[in-house]
């Protein structure tokens, strides 16, 4: 948090937020500040956290058109059903009648929305096929088009066969992205490297040192190493 937060305030100046969103399923772990002291110098650095499991018996899915109220609700159901796959599969119906019928989205965030539930709600294979059945008969019963049933098909296509390409290329975006925001200029030959590396691994490495590395010249030595030895070892 102290790091991305005197960046930001580094690039932009200041009046800098930092808010902390705990999504986690600890009740008690709230971390709100940092501080270190050397030497007679030090800091206190605090910032505001919102715990996601404070709203567990305060949200009403139905008394709001916020997107958030969904996406909260989703992620606390989530956690609590995490080891309870038939109950998990229950409150995926739920939440799914709730955002075609209840909640006020537009067809846009209802297909967005919908995208996150089936993320975030992962079922057995058994379960997710009586799901996919669910809600077919659904569509064809309230005669709705937010999520097409061939929709469907290809999301759970693209995650049987292309979730590794999915991963790789977020992967390399987000590690361009990371050097954007720190470097002005990143050389076009830079990034075609980064895009030419299918190791998850190493990408997840090169994202790690690009956050902390002192300059891009730096980097792209790291990057040459690091590719040199997965050539060695291949």
């Amino acid at each position: 948090m102290f790091i991305y937060h005197y960046r930001l305030y580094d690039r932009y100046g200041p009046k800098v937020l930092s808010l902390a969103i705990l999504g986690d399923n600890n009740q008690d772990w709230r971390p709100w500040t940092y501080t270190y002291e050397e030497l007679g110098c030090g800091i206190l650095f605090y910032f505001p956290i919102v715990k996601l499991l404070d709203y567990e018996n305060e949200l009403e899915l139905e008394d709001s058109s916020n997107p958030f109220t969904f996406v909260v609700m989703a992620h606390l159901k989530a956690l609590e059903t995490h080891s309870h796959p038939k109950r998990r599969y229950f409150w995926k119906k739920i939440l799914y009648k709730a955002l075609c019928e209840e909640a006020k989205y537009s067809e846009e965030e209802i297909r967005k929305l919908y995208h996150f539930l089936d993320w975030v709600f992962g079922l057995p294979e058994e379960l997710a096929k009586e799901f996919d059945d669910f809600v077919e008969e659904y569509e064809e019963d309230k005669k709705v088009e937010y999520v097409t049933h061939i929709e469907r098909r290809g999301i759970q296509k693209g995650v049987q066969q292309g979730l590794e390409i999915g991963i790789l290329q977020h992967s390399q975006e987000a590690l361009v992205d990371v050097l954007d925001a720190r470097f002005e200029k990143i050389p076009g030959t830079l990034i075609k490297t980064i895009q030419a590396i299918k190791d998850k691994s190493l990408l997840s490495r090169l994202l790690r040192e690009a956050i902390f590395v002192e300059s891009l010249q730096v980097f792209e030595k790291q990057v040459k190493n690091s590719m040199a030895n997965v050539i060695i070892r291949i």
